[in-house]
């Protein structure tokens, strides 16, 4: 093979070396400037995902908290649909597969509690004659109402909470499994739940 003089070959590497910066430049302005249809369309898959874990998770606690109304003393209702709801946000999350990424999470309760909140004033609009106004009065002026929006936002938290404590719930499984001890020094073992 025929070799070429040392500044030759010093040009072609500097002019690869120019094409190269010169491609890379033009295939960041077009990633940057368009879209794939492919990632559009995963795009739209995930967010309708996550409108339609929303959904499922509010058409689950609110149906649930219809049928406990009749009870009327909101202290007493209050605890036992905070829980019908961690546990309704456990199973949408795990049946619709959304990630445990923040983002996510937060999109899944907002739809839940902006769905709650239409249909709470849609109900006290059909069946009470009120008005927006006297809504959103109501809802920071009496005690009762007050509780209860304290415990529809924390309804809309469940399925952010829920995914921070898998995550820590998982990291410290993997630490433990790889021989990580807790803060007693004893070694636990995952699979039997119980100390050495």
């Amino acid at each position: 093979m025929r070799t070429l003089p040392v500044g030759h070959q010093r040009k072609v590497v500097a002019k690869n070396k120019q094409e190269r910066r010169r491609a890379l430049r033009h295939n960041h302005k077009r990633a940057s400037c368009s879209w794939n249809i492919h990632d559009v369309l995963m795009h739209r898959k995930m967010v309708d995902n996550l409108f339609r874990a929303g959904t499922t998770y509010f058409a689950l606690v609110f149906s649930a908290a219809f049928v406990l109304g009749a009870i009327r003393t909101t202290v007493l209702e209050l605890p036992i649909v905070l829980s019908i709801s961690w546990k309704a946000s456990a199973w949408v999350v795990r049946k619709q597969r959304i990630s445990s990424g923040h983002i996510d999470r937060i999109v899944m309760g907002s739809v839940a509690f902006g769905l709650l909140m239409m249909a709470e004033f849609l109900l006290a609009v059909q069946a009470f004659d009120k008005t927006l106004p006297e809504f959103a009065y109501e809802l920071i002026s009496s005690k009762p109402e007050m509780v209860g929006l304290a415990g529809q936002i924390v309804y809309a938290l469940f399925p952010l909470v829920e995914g921070v404590w898998m995550k820590s719930c998982h990291h410290r499984n993997v630490l433990q499994q790889k021989g990580y001890k807790n803060k007693k020094g004893d070694n636990l073992q995952i699979k039997k739940g119980i100390k050495k």
